[in-house]
């Protein structure tokens, strides 16, 4: 034990000389090229320690800190040098190991000012600031989807579904499918903490996704054509099924507006319709007919049915929906607790 705090001891005492090394040459011309092989040394050092001396998977506080810390002046050092690819890999790791500490400390349930996870949202977005400003919209866009799945992972799904979304509006132009990706994962953050006009607002952002989308494939004769209109109509009637589900969980059943549950089973039958035209899906009345009587059966506050029309609703439901339908059966069931 004594080794091991020594060698830790030993990394600290590296890690502040080449820190006041860097600040005494601030004043004359430092030797960045220098200073950044020796952090990459340290680092490699330290990585090594915390691959032969972990504990129980952590990685002790203190070093990990110190891990953070050289990442970060790895990144000013990488700057100076404008290597920007490299001072955004190190400016990402540091983002990572901030976070980590800081789920690790809510793990332990020790109090803490959150200075750790500020640093590292920090890290992130400066991260991806360096990709936007190279024009790699999609390698930012990754780096929110990352920063959003350890948050969502976390717990923090407010902030999740805002990452999921700025990612979403990076991939929308040139990968679709992807922002939809991004914008069905904001959805489910959102699901989690119960904003569900929220939940209503992004998919309808889907739907308007899908049909702009669409738009070209309609004006082409490419043999994609049919499998692209298939594929983006599954998304609308998938999200238009959604929307019908979080209009029932929130007993919101006289709505005739556009957004209203009983406009949103006509475009559901009208989108059914082109799909069925694609060799798309079965009949989409059926799946409308189910809706309904779930529906009916939900306004009814009777379970039963509920219940009875479940296993034939399964067949096409996705596993964001299943978590709504469950929501709805459980709502049920308080009522006749």
């Amino acid at each position: 034990m004594k080794k091991q705090k020594t060698q830790t001891e030993d990394f600290v005492n590296t890690f502040q000389l080449l820190e006041a090394k860097l600040r005494k040459r601030l004043l004359y011309s430092p030797n960045y090229r220098e200073v950044e092989q020796q952090y990459h040394s340290l680092l490699r050092q330290i990585r090594i320690y915390e691959r032969d001396h972990h504990q129980g998977g952590r990685t002790e506080t203190r070093l990990r800190y110190y891990s953070a810390f050289c990442s970060l002046s790895l990144a000013k050092c990488q700057r100076a040098l404008k290597n920007t690819s490299g001072e955004a890999c190190s400016l990402l790791s540091a983002g990572r190991q901030y976070l980590d500490e800081h789920f690790d400390t809510e793990e332990r349930g020790t109090p803490n000012m959150e200075e750790s996870y500020n640093i590292a949202l920090q890290c992130f977005q400066l991260t991806c600031d360096i990709y936007l400003a190279a024009g790699k919209r999609q390698l930012a866009a990754c780096v929110y989807i990352e920063l959003a799945t350890l948050l969502q992972a976390m717990g923090r799904t407010q902030e999740g579904s805002c990452f999921f979304l700025q990612a979403a509006g990076l991939q929308q132009e040139h990968s679709p499918l992807n922002a939809i990706d991004s914008l069905l994962a904001s959805v489910s953050c959102c699901l989690t903490h119960r904003d569900y006009k929220e939940c209503c607002d992004v998919l309808q952002q889907i739907v308007n996704l899908c049909f702009l989308a669409i738009s070209p494939h309609r004006v082409t004769n490419s043999p994609s054509e049919p499998i692209m209109l298939s594929c983006y109509t599954n998304w609308i009637i998938s999200s238009r099924i959604t929307l019908i589900l979080l209009k029932t969980l929130q007993r919101d059943f006289q709505g005739d507006d556009v957004g209203g549950i009983q406009n949103l089973f006509v475009q559901l039958a009208e989108t059914g319709e082109l799909s069925y035209r694609h060799d798309f899906a079965p009949e989409p009345e059926e799946t409308v007919m189910l809706l309904q009587d779930f529906v009916k059966g939900s306004q009814l506050r009777n379970l039963e049915l509920v219940r009875s029309i479940l296993p034939s609703m399964s067949l096409f439901t996705s596993p964001l929906q299943g978590r709504i339908l469950e929501m709805i059966v459980d709502d049920l069931a308080l009522d006749e607790m």
